[in-house]
């Protein structure tokens, strides 16, 4: 298909974006808008500001294109095709990782948020969030689910780590990011 200058190339890869990142089965992709001139990679950020497209990242730099990749973002990574220069093999094993020890996108999730913290025996807690998760599907539209809900990880993360600071600043983390990937 020819698509000509004013054509909605960009506002096409910006809905089509969207719609992949809302999709359920999808579990939250890593979507790349590469562009391959400056002008064009200014524009696509202006436009995905303008429509508030959420989870948007840009990387500047190889540098940042890597950390982007290697840490798993989940969102939209706008970058210039040229930074995939030198790009290291397996740079993110995350799929292979999750299906090898055969747990579902949130609790892998969970599970890698808790080992970045150090918090002791990370998977048991992790699949002890999934569960909570689970009783309360609607955490995001009653504030009393969210409380319980809140009150359940926070006991699962205290069970095995004993310093409260440590157990509220790893919850805390958890929900602000859980936020940003959970959409109503």
């Amino acid at each position: 298909m020819w698509h000509t200058q004013g054509s909605g190339k960009t506002y096409t890869m910006i809905k089509a974006s969207e719609l992949l990142f809302k999709m359920p089965e999808a579990e939250k992709p890593t979507i790349m808008l590469m562009i391959d001139r400056n002008e064009l990679e200014d524009q696509m950020l202006k436009n995905l500001a303008s429509v508030g497209l959420g989870n948007v990242a840009h990387a500047g730099s190889i540098a940042a294109l890597n950390r982007l990749l290697r840490e798993d973002y989940r969102g939209v990574i706008v970058t210039m095709i040229h930074k995939f220069r030198d790009m290291p093999a397996n740079l993110n094993l995350r799929k292979k990782e999750q299906a090898a020890r055969g747990l579902d996108g949130l609790t892998y999730f969970v599970l890698c948020k808790l080992t970045g913290d150090g918090i002791p025996n990370p998977e048991p807690v992790s699949k002890k969030v999934r569960e909570a998760f689970t009783k309360f599907p609607n955490w995001q539209r009653s504030e009393a689910e969210l409380r319980e809900l809140r009150k359940q990880v926070t006991f699962a993360v205290f069970a095995e780590e004993d310093d409260m600071a440590k157990v509220t600043a790893t919850v805390e983390a958890l929900f602000i990011l859980l936020k940003k990937s959970f959409r109503p």
